[in-house]
């Protein structure tokens, strides 16, 4: 569940990000294991950020991309 939360918010800001500056295409462009990397990373500052104001517990672990 807390995973599924900070997935969502991250969603959220993608999404926005996409509409405000019209990024989509830019960042299709990109590497696909790059593109995976930019979202593991977004998760896992967004679940730090939540688990200091106590609204999860458990901080997400990134993916390892490299492999």
């Amino acid at each position: 569940m807390d995973e599924k939360l900070a997935v969502s918010i991250v969603r959220e800001i993608i999404r926005d990000i996409y509409g405000r500056y019209g990024m989509e295409q830019f960042f299709r462009s990109i590497e696909p294991r790059i593109q995976v990397q930019v979202y593991e990373q977004w998760i896992h500052v967004v679940s730090k950020e939540l688990n200091k104001a106590g609204v999860i517990e458990e901080i997400y672990t990134p993916l390892n991309t490299l492999e």
